[in-house]
């Protein structure tokens, strides 16, 4: 839980002192004698020693010869019994002859990690040394005689107990158990389990290179991984969780993610917390995650309920706090470290607005990109393009401006500490190369709403109409440089090239790097696509710009967000031509991606994309693409499964793409689906579509045959007809594939279609209640197309003489009186079937009642 800082800048930096490679480190309270003040220093562990610097950084304490503290001259380490801050080192003879005394003092906020570290690294320094294995003895009594450190801690609530889990402490309900401190706990009495895993620290940028940046991501990994070999599974709660406790005053910023799930064998509620920024670097997010869970007969059998199981998740969740914080002490955070990383602004946009109003650190370089900022409002006010003249000083009369924003370089070059006062550095110097990429990100950070965050933004820049041209060129720069495309050899400069002009060197989206943030703000903002070749004709994107967004779809460099924004830009375009052999392949490398958001964004892409475009569909088998959306049908989460039977519906409509999605086993995987689905209200929506997209593959006499072979799939779909909602799109459907079961004419529809007319009282009950809502006048688009489905399904059952006795029983004929002069009656599709049925009901009892008559 960030008990020891690894940073390798940090430990980089304390070699210089120790002369030696370091592994861990942490600020400790230091002394000799238990009598005397103590000093704080860091206390850096090496291969073989334990380095005390001091805290300036101005070398070794005592000494720069005297201050390691060599594993061979360690005996044992002891803890103190009755706080969780001291430590006591016990040296051999050899030590205590160096340092005057045979214990020393150690005094810290991570005590039971800093002595596991220690402990490790000294069992591997004997090892080194001897060739053999032996562990360091670690104790545990009262090391002073003073009791002088109090630490004041909440008593859990009523009923509850602490439990502790790797360095973290939360309450718990007192019917739970330890299984052996492994981070498992039970219920016996109600079969409840419970299990909490924290995982490792992870530095901030790393889970920003991986697109793993929001706890978002996590959970969507999250549900697949545990959902994976479950049936029936239904979400009652798929959010964001707000933690709502802060029981030690955690200087945290903690997010969290709520998912309960229910299968046909487990029910579980699931908390997903990160904490992030976490000290003493707050350069670290570490996840939490938090699983109660019970068998499915336990809750059938009302010994627990699913929400005893989110009160459970979430009374942990929220008292969930690291063990070694005291909420009557501040934590302990290393600000001129973290200033050092801000000066040389190592720290993303988030974490920047996080130290800012968390610990009110600033990078240096502040003053220099409110010169910039005023800089390009001073020339936007040239032309009147700000809202107000007197938001030039809106950041203060005492900043100064250039009369080219660019000029602000020259100074923020002197900021380098390896250059020389006025010295400029070499175009090909890789540091100065890296911090001007920085710089511009940073920049750009503070002007998108940092400094003026409702009057001025990179909006007003890309929005910005300049008709005098030195001063367009001067606001084209400032916004080139943010974007900052250079190449990624950082021994070559960047320089102020135009988009269209980069695009022609060789190698482009393979040897250049950018902005992501600033790229995905001036595509959503336009001026993006203003850098291209103007559209042709009713185009939208023109070639220049599609093949520029092509590439961007398949970079490594583009984030999810970026990649996102790019799909609603094509998304938004689709109603005009499009260069879809160019832009299909790249949609198309996005379905294959980890990230399981981007696959739905890149499935809706396609949705609108074949709804515009028939060729689509063409590009889309010519690929095999359908391939990957067969994978998309297993995955457990439901949007991208909606969008992906949305996609199927659209790519179905013809007898040639049915055959190819068939053969890749499409229609499998669909039935398959529709046993698994649980009639929940939040899976309605998804059935909805799933049988539409049946019902649609089902037009084929060879699907059609092989759908009838599948009887469970047909009971399945009649339980389905009957577990609907009256009147909504799901049971609308359901009668829509119902009718294509029943629709031909041989022995198996003729079989099928009695099946189905179990159901005729409550097509015809549902018929009688949309007449007499009035729904149907009032043009209800939903009850509309439940009705016609209803109208159409009872059409073809009326094939069965018996059937339509039935109907008669069911008294059908005053509804049917009501429907003739309904708007279906002014149908097409319902027109027709209305008068067949209406003279199919009179005119079978007349030939009932003729002698002879069967």
């Amino acid at each position: 839980n960030g008990a020891m800082s690894s940073d390798p800048l940090s430990l980089k930096v304390l070699a210089t002192r120790t002369q030696a490679v370091l592994r861990y480190f942490e600020l400790v309270k230091f002394s000799d004698n238990p009598s005397r003040p103590e000093i704080q220093v860091f206390l850096a562990i090496g291969k073989h020693a334990l380095y005390l610097v001091r805290r300036n950084l101005g070398g070794l304490y005592p000494s720069d010869d005297n201050g390691a503290i060599y594993f061979a001259h360690i005996e044992h380490i002891s803890e103190d019994s009755r706080n969780s801050t001291d430590l006591c080192v016990y040296l051999t003879e050899g030590g205590s002859s160096t340092w005057g005394t045979k214990q020393l003092y150690i005094s810290c906020e991570h005590r039971h990690i800093l002595a596991l570290h220690i402990q490790v690294s000294w069992s591997t320094d004997y090892t080194f040394r001897y060739g053999l294995p032996k562990h360091l003895h670690l104790s545990k009594h009262p090391l002073r005689r003073s009791f002088k450190r109090p630490q004041l801690r909440l008593k859990p609530f009523v009923g509850c107990r602490y439990a502790n889990v790797q360095g973290y402490r939360f309450f718990m309900p007192s019917s739970f158990t330890d299984e052996e401190n492994t981070g498992m706990f039970e219920d016996h009495h109600r079969q409840v389990e419970l299990h909490v895993d924290v995982h490792e620290s992870v530095p901030l940028g790393n889970l920003e290179a991986a697109d793993q940046d929001h706890i978002r991501w996590i959970a969507l990994e999250y549900k697949q991984s545990v959902t994976s070999k479950m049936n029936r599974v239904s979400m009652s709660r798929n959010a964001l969780y707000h933690k709502r406790m802060n029981l030690t005053n955690d200087l945290c910023a903690w997010t969290g993610w709520e998912v309960c799930i229910k299968s046909d064998s487990e029910v579980m509620s699931s908390i997903l917390l990160r904490r992030q920024y976490v000290p003493p670097l707050c350069d670290t997010a570490q996840d939490i995650v938090i699983q109660v869970k019970c068998p499915r007969y336990v809750l059938d059998e009302g010994k627990v309920t699913e929400d005893e199981l989110m009160r459970n998740a979430s009374l942990i969740a929220d008292s969930f706090s690291a063990s070694t914080a005291i909420f009557t002490q501040p934590q302990l955070v290393y600000q001129d470290f973290i200033q050092a990383r801000l000066d040389a602004l190592l720290y993303s946009e988030d974490a920047l607005s996080w130290l800012a109003s968390s610990l009110s650190l600033k990078p240096a370089i502040e003053a220099e990109a409110r010169v910039f900022t005023k800089s390009c409002l001073k020339v936007m006010a040239e032309e009147s393009q700000l809202p107000s003249p007197e938001l030039v000083n809106a950041l203060g009369k005492e900043v100064d401006s250039k009369t080219n924003p660019l000029q602000v370089l020259q100074a923020v070059l002197e900021r380098l500490p390896h250059l020389n006062p006025k010295e400029e550095p070499l175009p090909h110097d890789p540091v100065a190369n890296s911090w001007l990429a920085r710089v511009a990100r940073y920049f750009a950070y503070c002007l998108d709403g940092v400094f003026l965050p409702s009057q001025f933004t990179l909006y007003d820049m890309c929005m910005s109409k300049l008709s005098n041209k030195p001063n367009k060129v001067k606001i084209q720069e400032a916004l080139l440089f943010m974007l900052h495309i250079r190449p990624k050899d950082l021994t070559k400069p960047w320089k102020p090239l135009e988009i269209r002009q980069l695009l022609l060197t060789p190698g482009f989206f393979q040897d250049y790097q950018f902005s992501d943030l600033v790229m995905q703000a001036t595509l959503e903002l336009g001026w993006l696509a203003k850098q291209f070749a103007e559209p042709m004709g009713e185009e939208r994107l023109s070639l220049e710009f599609t093949v520029f967004l092509a590439k961007l779809l398949v970079s490594d460099m583009s984030s999810v967000n970026l990649k996102t924004a790019i799909c609603r830009s094509i998304t938004s375009s689709c109603s005009g031509p499009m260069h879809l052999s160019i832009l299909v392949p790249a949609i198309m490398s996005i379905l294959n991606q980890r990230n399981i958001h981007l696959k739905t964004y890149g499935t809706v892409t396609l949705v609108n994309m074949t709804a515009a475009h028939e060729s689509v569909k063409d590009l889309i088998l010519t690929m095999n693409a359908h391939h990957s959306l067969v994978q998309h049908l297993q995955f457990r989460d439901d949007d991208l499964v909606y969008y992906t039977l949305t996609l199927l519906a659209n790519m179905s409509k013809t007898t040639t793409h049915r055959l190819i999605l068939s053969q890749s086993g499409v229609v499998e995987h669909l039935t398959k689906l529709l046993t698994a689905l649980p009639p929940t209200p939040q899976k309605h929506r998804l059935i909805a579509e799933l049988a539409g997209t049946l019902g649609q593959f089902a037009n084929d006499e060879d699907i059609w045959t092989k759908m009838t072979s599948d009887r469970h799939t047909f009971e399945r779909i009649q339980e389905l007809l009957l577990a609907a909602p009256p009147g909504t799109r799901m049971r609308s459907r359901i009668m829509f594939v119902l009718r294509q079961y029943c629709n031909r004419p041989n022995n198996i529809s003729a079989k099928l279609r009695e099946d189905v007319g179990q159901a005729i009282p409550v097509l015809v009950l549902d018929l009688h209640n949309l007449v007499e809502s009035k729904k149907l006048s009032h043009g209800n688009s939903e009850a509309l197309d439940c009705a016609v489905n209803a109208v159409l399904l009872l059409s073809t059952l009326s094939l069965s003489s018996q059937l339509c006795k039935e109907m008669r029983k069911a008294n059908f004929q005053p509804v049917l009186a009501k429907l003739r002069i309904s708007p279906l009656y002014k149908l097409d599709a319902t027109r027709e079937k209305l008068g067949k049925l209406w003279t199919q009901l009179l005119e079978e009892p007349k030939k009932d009642a003729e002698p002879g008559a069967t």
